[in-house]
């Protein structure tokens, strides 16, 4: 008549896990004090973490995950990737910045400003792009 063990049963304390590396069949053999031997197997699936990174030039400020940033650097989010493991993804962030002038003139008759010709005083705004890509606002005052 044979006993049933369970495999914890016939591995010491300080042996009972065993470490493996990659998916598949893994099995063990032991052997115990009487010298009887018992054999079990388990099929192992090792899921892997996920990392990911993107590049995204913005101007002024750019939301990623419900979070404003306005600085450029290198940001980072963890998530659960399908396999149940963390996926690692990093933004690398460069944060350009909109420009804005204020110009007051005074002019007898008239001014010319950016391409137009002002011939009564009042507060003229030109908009544009900035050598960065980003939105550049200059702002007359003209007295006459």
């Amino acid at each position: 008549m044979y006993e049933l063990l369970e495999l914890s049963q016939l591995i010491s304390d300080t042996t009972n896990s065993i470490t493996v590396s990659s998916s598949g069949w893994n099995y063990v053999t032991v052997t115990d004090s009487l010298g009887c031997t018992a054999t079990d197997s388990v099929y192992v699936q090792i899921n892997t973490p996920n990392t990911g990174s993107s590049s995204v030039t913005a101007c002024d400020s750019y939301s990623w995950d419900g979070m404003a940033y306005t600085t450029s650097g290198a940001y980072t989010n963890t998530y659960t990737n399908v396999a149940g493991c963390d996926s690692v993804h990093t933004l690398n962030l460069t944060i350009n910045y909109s420009t804005s002038s204020l110009d007051t003139q005074v002019a007898c008759d008239t001014y010319s400003w950016n391409g137009t010709t002002y011939t009564t005083s009042g507060t003229y705004t030109y908009l544009t792009t900035n050598a960065v890509g980003c939105d550049s606002t200059a702002n007359l005052i003209l007295n006459h």
